[in-house]
């Protein structure tokens, strides 16, 4: 509720929510999926990997943590998300292999959403 005040305060030309999935799912794990819809058009920007839902500074490749990857997207394409999204492998060791696992979830993501422009 804080945030979703946060933003209704500001000019939303400038001020939006960065959307985290990894940070999302460590830090509200009942409810990340719902937060997205909740936060709806405020979301400006998605950085889009899987978690283990405790480990903050740790991205998983998607589909390889614990996250409900397919609730997040099909929660973007409900409110119309129309931002930009990175694949975010912050903190996983093995870079190519992060990209070669993620690069064809993000391209699936990307046509769900309509962002394959």
């Amino acid at each position: 509720e804080y945030l979703v005040k946060l933003c209704d305060s500001l000019d939303p030309r400038y001020f939006g929510v960065l959307y985290d999935t990894c940070h999302f799912g460590v830090g509200k794990p009942k409810g990340y999926v719902e937060a997205n819809r909740y936060l709806g058009k405020r979301i400006r920007y998605i950085h889009f990997s899987d978690s283990d839902m405790r480990t903050s500074e740790l991205h998983y490749p998607l589909g390889r943590g614990k996250l409900d990857i397919d609730g997040i997207v099909d929660a973007f394409a409900e409110i119309g998300y129309d931002g930009q999204i990175s694949l975010d492998t912050w903190g996983y060791p093995l870079p190519e292999e992060i990209s070669r696992i993620g690069i064809p979830v993000l391209k699936k993501t990307l046509r769900k959403l309509g962002l394959d422009r």
